[in-house]
């Protein structure tokens, strides 16, 4: 594995890799002799931002209160939480973040953290800063070292310039501009690089010294007990002008490189590359099974179980999941519904004709939801739609409701993988607009936060929308824990039905499950069984 590490490194900066090799060994340290970990099927993560829970009149930290909550409900129906950024930040729900190896103080501490009985995923943001960010001020303020942390121009490329056209032809997520102007401590002007808008500027990984850095984050990490790793927005890692500066190979060099360190560190570590694209990009970060991402986020699931209920049809989904090739090695998908941004409409390009999906984003902006656009050779197309997944499936009658949003968690949880559940689907919280009143973000619709008191209600009201839900949902993932049918490697198949049923198999070490799911509103026989609108059943061994 050094050899491989020594590699990387000159692949991604020649001339300088025995160097850096050296330099990257001392920042390691001793190295581990362990097996790389296996997934299993009681692998599967809680989704929450830091300060989801809150207690005005106590004044106890949000982290507590969350560690309080999952140990004492959820620990018997996840493995562990996937906590969203909780460092200082300035911008964009946690990901405009100003200190990489802080817990915000409004949020409690490491130990709230590790108080988590179970695994525990860490975002590692490594695209961007926040402005706030030491780095990014030190750079303004003129300090040497910091001189090419971030990608930037000295001066604004004109018109028509050779620079200008190349800035052109980069891919973005967003329709704001990709350069934000910045007033430097000599009076000189800097135009930043900001994929992901101004407050959040592209750290430059040409220069090895960021490299150093983030490596140290990463191991950092690992000292905090971090058992997943998330890589935040890897597609975008490696700019290169005269590119669409997305999937660059160097990109997946440097994935291939951090995987190489935590292997060497902590083998137990399981690395997660997050990259909302079409399905076949999004899977290019599992390479071979052994050298890249152990799992990818599974984007096209959610937008296609969405549409099926919504259609009533799962004649698409069963066109893709009969598409799909074996997943290389021991890797896995990362299946979810929500997510704490929206319900991406790229990973559905060659999936769904154009019509459908402009049909499923009118669909959803009729019941409150919003659309994020990214803009394409001057044109502005649907990016993600920001509704929370309760609110994407409501329908009038309560029953009906929840029995459709276990259907769909059904779905996902069924599919080979392992499962990750948003904190809003445990309750079916449905649009927050008191937050998006006030800010004007499209995703604060999908970003409520709780009073302890509210939480109780939930759980105290068994026949409210908040108490059924998280009910089906817990026993769906209890149930999950206890059966190795659920295995991430489980054979996975179709079953032949109508299109209002999806049906499928499982097949583990000689057993056998069947899963049934309606998707349509009216009853569905099939196999002798009697679906009611919208209603799932589970068949196991």
């Amino acid at each position: 594995m050094e050899i491989q590490l020594k590699n990387y490194l000159e692949t991604l900066y020649p001339n300088q890799g025995d160097t850096l090799f050296q330099t990257v060994k001392q920042l390691i340290g001793p190295t581990v002799k362990g097996e790389r970990r296996e997934l299993n099927h009681r692998d599967a993560l809680l989704i929450t931002y830091p300060h989801q829970i809150q207690d005005a009149s106590s004044g106890v930290e949000p982290l507590r209160l969350m560690s309080k909550f999952y140990n004492n409900h959820l620990k018997s129906c996840f493995s562990g939480v996937h906590f969203l950024p909780f460092f200082p930040y300035s911008s964009d729900g946690g990901f405009a973040v100003i200190d990489f190896e802080k817990v915000d103080d409004e949020f409690g501490n490491w130990a709230d953290i590790q108080a988590i009985e179970g695994d525990l995923m860490y975002d590692a943001v490594f695209n961007h800063t926040s402005s706030k960010h030491r780095w990014f001020q030190g750079y303004l303020e003129g300090e040497k070292k910091l001189r090419d942390f971030y990608h930037h121009f000295d001066q604004l490329p004109q018109p028509g310039s050779v620079e200008e056209k190349q800035l052109r032809m980069v891919v973005r997520p967003r329709a704001s501009e990709l350069l934000a102007e910045f007033d430097k401590d000599d009076g000189d002007k800097t135009w930043a690089w900001a994929t992901f808008g101004p407050d959040q500027l592209d750290l430059n990984f040409s220069n090895p010294l960021v490299l150093l850095e983030l490596i140290k984050v990463l191991l950092f990490y690992v000292e905090q007990g971090a058992t997943f790793i998330r890589v935040d927005a890897v597609p975008f890692l490696w700019k290169e002008l005269g590119t669409n500066c997305m999937h660059h190979p160097k990109t997946h060099t440097i994935v291939k490189l951090l995987r190489t360190v935590l292997d060497l560190k902590a083998p137990q570590v399981c690395l997660i590359t997050e990259s909302n694209v079409p399905h076949d990009e999004n899977i290019s970060y599992l390479d071979d099974g052994h050298c890249e991402a152990q799992l990818v986020y599974n984007f096209s699931l959610a937008p296609l179980i969405m549409h099926s209920l919504e259609m009533g049809t799962a004649k698409h989904l069963k066109a893709w999941v009969d598409g799909l090739k074996p997943l290389p090695g021991k890797t896995s998908f990362f299946n979810f519904t929500a997510t704490h941004d929206g319900i991406g409409v790229r990973p559905l390009e060659g999936i769904l004709p154009d019509e459908e999906i402009f049909e499923l984003v009118r669909r959803m902006e009729a019941k409150g939801g919003f659309v994020n656009f990214r803009r394409i050779d001057g044109e502005e197309r649907p990016y993600e739609m920001n509704i929370t997944w309760s609110s994407a499936l409501k329908v009038d009658d309560l029953q009906l409701h929840v029995r459709r949003l276990l259907c769909s968690y059904s779905m996902s949880l069924v599919f080979p993988g392992v499962p990750g559940v948003y904190f809003h689907n445990l309750f079916g919280t449905e649009n927050w607009f008191e937050e998006y009143n006030q800010t004007l973000h499209k995703r604060d619709i999908n970003r409520r936060k709780f009073q302890q008191q509210e939480i109780d209600q939930f759980l105290a009201d068994s026949d409210s929308l908040e108490g059924r839900t998280f009910a089906g949902l817990t026993e769906m993932m209890r149930l999950r824990q206890q059966n190795e049918i659920f295995h991430p490697q489980a054979e996975f198949v179709q079953c032949d039905t109508q299109d209002e049923v999806w049906c499928v198999e499982r097949r583990w070490q000689g057993k056998t499950a069947r899963f049934y799911h309606n998707l349509s509103d009216t009853t569905q026989t099939v196999d002798g069984l009697v679906l009611k609108p919208y209603e799932h059943i589970w068949q196991l061994p």
